[in-house]
């Protein structure tokens, strides 16, 4: 069962339905480092931790959810891992998306750290693509 996939869908879902705040109840490292990220994206309001799974405040802004796009690039059975080079030769298209979004990478930077693709570039390191967020 894959936490990440289920996590995002749980997002997309709750603001569907408008929510101001969700649970998700399975709480797992990639899925807390992935709300981290949100966070400090400013795509959520905030994030807290429970013994049984994550509470998540969901972010409107004219009453529209921030998150316009959630989607997972990488699969268990489809993993898309990109490189340094990889990042910079797609610099042009990137700054395209970016005025849509960010691509969240895992890389092996400081115990497993999930960047986004301009800090990637920043870092000089690649890593494994896991989602879209805009």
């Amino acid at each position: 069962m894959d936490h990440l996939a289920n996590l995002l869908s749980h997002i997309k879902n709750a603001q569907k339905k408008k929510l101001d705040k969700t649970f998700f109840r399975f709480r797992n490292k990639k899925c807390i480092k992935s709300c981290s990220i949100l966070y400090d994206l400013g795509y959520i309001g905030g994030y807290s931790l429970s013994q049984h799974g994550i509470f998540i405040k969901l972010k409107y802004f004219n009453n529209r959810p921030v998150i316009r796009k959630l989607s997972l690039c990488s699969t268990k059975g489809n993993p898309i891992y990109l490189s340094r080079s990889d990042l910079k030769s797609r610099g042009k298209f990137l700054s395209v998306v970016h005025t849509f979004g960010f691509f969240v990478l895992s890389t092996n930077i400081n115990n497993d750290h999930y960047l986004t693709d301009v800090e990637c570039l920043m870092q000089k390191c690649g890593g494994k693509l896991l989602f879209f967020v805009g």
